[in-house]
């Protein structure tokens, strides 16, 4: 069960995602319409070696810079991209949570040998502009 605290965000939100073979682009978490979603933590758990990568909509390698508009869309969807080895993986908290698109899908590309993927974070309704 979800909760919702203040401003329509759903707290608390854990989605697990497990390939025994390889993926591409496969859908992880596709928030409620109208709105984001906001990760907090990644954890990417390989069985083998391999690149793995988590992203939103599109894989493209960022700029130099990406810089957010107000609804959240830059020029880069990527989260992380990992080369990983046997039995490695990584465990990402983040310092600054990583807001994706309106109504952006958050999305998984694993090698053959299959990858543990888990994310953690909350939805959030977009911001309105004052226009001021």
């Amino acid at each position: 069960m979800h909760t919702t605290g203040p401003n329509d965000i759903e707290i608390g939100v854990h989605k697990e995602y497990l390939s025994t073979g390889a993926t591409t682009s496969a859908v992880v978490w596709t928030p409620a319409t109208g709105k984001r979603i906001v990760l907090t933590d990644c954890d990417v758990l390989p069985s083998a070696a391999g690149a793995t990568s988590v992203f939103f909509d599109s894989d493209a390698a960022p700029a130099a810079e990406t810089t957010l508009n107000s609804d959240g869309k830059g020029t880069s969807g990527r989260v992380m991209k990992g080369d990983f080895a046997v039995n490695g993986g990584i465990t990402k908290a983040m310092n600054m949570p990583r807001r994706g698109p309106l109504d952006g899908v958050l999305r998984v590309t694993m090698p053959a040998t299959g990858c543990y993927l888990y994310v953690s974070g909350y939805e959030e309704q977009a911001r309105v502009s004052s226009g001021a």
